[in-house]
């Protein structure tokens, strides 16, 4: 079922458009990597509107925590894709999780319709989806 929403999408997000009416974000994550793609004009506004940088106001919007312990996040890789950015971090996680919890406002404060969808890559895949009202999302095994 979930998909069937995912697919439009990747239409969504490979369409060049010069205005858009939806605020949707992807995040994928897995033990080595956090990426996250976003519309280029959306984040110019946020960071004009909340941070001297990318790495910046990404570091103050998620908080990534493992089995209960803080993940932190380095800019590894900023790659542009028509109009938007994948903006890659490089995480160290420990090989097993027994908790996860990610939280990721970003964007929602100036956008109230903003959607992060998040995908959790491994063995058994996981799929959020973030809003305002819940911007977080945790799993255990």
């Amino acid at each position: 079922m979930f998909l069937n929403f995912l697919i439009p999408l990747c239409f969504l997000f490979s369409t060049p458009t010069a205005d858009h009416a939806i605020y949707i974000s992807v995040l994928e994550v897995d033990h080595k990597q956090l990426k996250v793609k976003v519309f280029m004009d959306n984040l110019e506004d946020a960071i004009q509107n909340d941070a001297n940088s990318i790495e910046g106001y990404f570091l103050k919007k998620i908080d990534f925590k493992i089995n209960e312990q803080p993940i932190q996040l380095s800019l590894e890789d900023i790659h542009e894709e028509e109009d938007s950015f994948w903006i890659t971090f490089k995480v160290e996680t420990p090989k097993i999780w027994k908790s996860f919890y990610l939280e990721a406002g970003y964007l929602m404060e100036l956008f109230p319709d903003q959607t992060n969808v998040v995908k959790v890559l491994g063995d058994n895949p996981q799929f959020f989806s973030l809003t305002r009202l819940k911007p977080y999302c945790s799993f255990t095994n």
